[in-house]
């Protein structure tokens, strides 16, 4: 990855350095207005229940760019400051917080939601809420393009995490190169794992492979015994295992009670503390995806994990890595564009070209997804920990 520039570095030259061929993000030539007041920020997730590492995770990046802005001045001669709301998880809690953040706290932008059926919600609201809507939103295709791919997104819908497609595609990928053609998938029924049975079959279409078998399972299931039962019945060489931390450690239980010699991939949701620590040595070589940038030893990266161990005691994850970066970005398109306005910073934001601790992150009015298949690899997951593959 390229590393030009280091952590500390970040808030203050990202835009100087536009001129001299580095990493930017907006263009220039925004308003020249402050704003009246700190630049606020809402910032929605689960800091409570079962997915709550993930909101735990982009709260503190989110902070720790905070921080380092704040120990600088500030944005725009203000202290940044942050209101955060637990969503539980619950879409139509979400929706009401990020009217209220807006409408009622006047926030600047939205960071989150993280679940993807609460990041769903908000999207659909998005032009309603008219600010920019940035950060670790789910992983479906429709968060961000409503209507395909192709199409045009949400304009002020940007993300910085790896979408679902193309963590698929890179462990099809991978199986494909490992012999494995026959995939069975236990998915979470919902908006998260539903779409997923699509971008599986599409993947596999591509690589000569075979969906021989998919399961659906409530996030809140206490048990998989009949979803492991159907996957291992079907004869499958790969099992895809598509939910998050807690109904995903019951199905690898369960398909190992089942009997199961097959492999078993999984989403970048599994590639954490908190699922080693529920799954135990029933984790152990399993495969997944990650960031590049979560093996990376280059002192950037160790400087980050250590200042984030030191200030919240826990390793950071994938979220509190990209959640950073989303801050990183939209704290430098607000200093772009020269005011908090929202109108003005979503024409910052379509500008963007950015390299951070998650990679090379580029945004255009077409492009939303920011994180691609360039910064993505596989993992497998052994004595408590991932490491790359490929």
């Amino acid at each position: 990855m390229n590393r030009k520039i280091g952590l500390i570095l970040i808030p203050i030259v990202a835009l100087a350095l536009a001129a001299c061929g580095g990493p930017s993000v907006g263009g220039g030539g925004g308003q020249s207005s402050s704003p009246s007041g700190p630049v606020k920020i809402g910032t929605i997730g689960p800091l409570t229940g079962p997915a709550s590492t993930y909101g735990i995770g982009e709260q503190n990046g989110i902070q720790m760019a905070i921080d380092e802005w704040n120990a600088k001045g500030g944005l725009l001669g203000s202290k940044i400051s942050m209101e955060v709301r637990d969503d539980k998880s619950d879409p139509s809690t979400s929706t009401t917080q990020a009217l209220q953040l807006v409408q009622s706290d006047g926030v600047n932008a939205l960071f989150g939601p993280v679940i993807n059926s609460c990041a769903l919600a908000v999207a659909q609201i998005s032009d309603q809420l008219a600010v920019p809507v940035v950060g670790t939103l789910g992983a479906t295709t429709p968060v961000v393009y409503p209507n395909g791919p192709s199409k045009a997104p949400y304009p002020w819908v940007y993300r910085v995490l790896v979408s679902s497609p193309v963590q698929v595609q890179a462990l099809v990928d991978y199986g494909t190169k490992q012999g494995l053609k026959n995939w069975a998938v236990v998915y979470q029924n919902d908006a998260y794992g539903q779409p997923t049975v699509d971008d599986l079959k599409a993947a596999l279409a591509k690589d000569g492979g075979k969906l021989v078998d998919s399961e659906a399972i409530a996030v809140d299931a206490t048990d998989a015994t009949a979803q492991a039962q159907a996957a291992v019945a079907s004869h499958p060489d790969v099992v895809l295992v598509w939910t998050i931390q807690a109904p995903a450690s019951k199905v690898v239980s369960a398909l190992a009670n089942a009997g199961n010699t097959a492999a078993v991939f999984t989403s970048n949701a599994q590639v954490s503390p908190q699922f080693y620590q529920l799954a135990g040595s029933q984790a152990d070589g399993i495969i997944s995806t990650g960031l590049k940038a979560q093996f990376d030893s280059s002192p950037l990266i160790q400087n980050f994990t250590t200042q984030y161990q030191a200030k919240f005691s826990i390793a950071p994850t994938l979220w509190a890595y990209a959640s950073y970066d989303a801050a990183q970005i939209y704290f430098a398109a607000v200093k772009a564009a020269g005011t908090s306005d929202p109108k003005a910073v979503q024409s910052q934001l379509n500008k963007v070209k950015y390299t951070g601790i998650t990679g090379k992150i580029s945004f255009t009015k077409q492009l939303h997804d920011g994180i691609t298949a360039a910064d993505v690899t596989v993992v497998k997951i052994g004595n408590g920990a991932a490491a790359p593959v490929q």
